[in-house]
């Protein structure tokens, strides 16, 4: 009987533990981040993303990838459909994703990543200079070699796909430039 109890109460302190972690807050208060981070699998309709500082959303850069973005993203055995994002919508901002996949939020004219120093680790796909930023259930790749940061923010099993992808678009509408940690 004592252990049937000890059962049940091992299961409760789980399911609270997986609650009180699964708040949908981010925890590394990366700007670029998405919020919520990690919304609820089964969240439908309108994705609501909230603003964050990109000084340079309005520019024409960001115009023009915005209006190049793909309709749908790779991601293990399947193709992420584009997300509607709920009003308002922040500017620069586009999302993919579904019911049932958290969302890929690329944010473009953000500030540059604190993160980024001259001895920065970069990863080039496609012919795209990415810094990476690893969370615990997320990461955050930053374009560097452009004029204009742009921001992609996904679930970790979305693997590399998704960057693939948007390597692709980026490479094509935005020239690629130095990379400068000073700016």
């Amino acid at each position: 009987m004592a252990a049937a109890g000890l059962a049940v109460l091992l299961a409760a302190g789980v399911a609270t533990v997986g609650i009180l972690l699964n708040t949908g807050e981010s925890t590394t208060g990366d700007p670029a981040a998405t919020t919520p981070a990690s919304p609820r699998p089964n969240a439908d309709g309108p994705l609501r993303v909230e603003p964050v500082a990109a000084p340079r959303a309005g520019s024409e850069q960001c115009r023009a990838l915005l209006g190049a973005l793909p309709d749908g993203l790779t991601a293990p055995n399947r193709k992420l459909p584009r997300r509607q994002l709920a009003d308002p919508a922040p500017e620069g901002t586009a999302a993919w994703g579904g019911a049932d996949y958290a969302p890929v939020v690329l944010r473009c004219g953000v500030d540059k990543p604190r993160e980024l120093v001259p001895t920065s680790q970069l990863t080039e796909i496609n012919g795209v200079k990415w810094l990476s930023n690893y969370d615990y259930s997320s990461v955050t790749w930053v374009v560097v070699d452009r004029p204009v940061y742009v921001s992609v923010s996904l679930p970790e099993e979305s693997g590399v796909g998704p960057i693939q992808d948007l390597s692709d678009v980026i490479r094509g509408v935005l020239p690629a430039q130095d990379v400068d940690p000073n700016r």
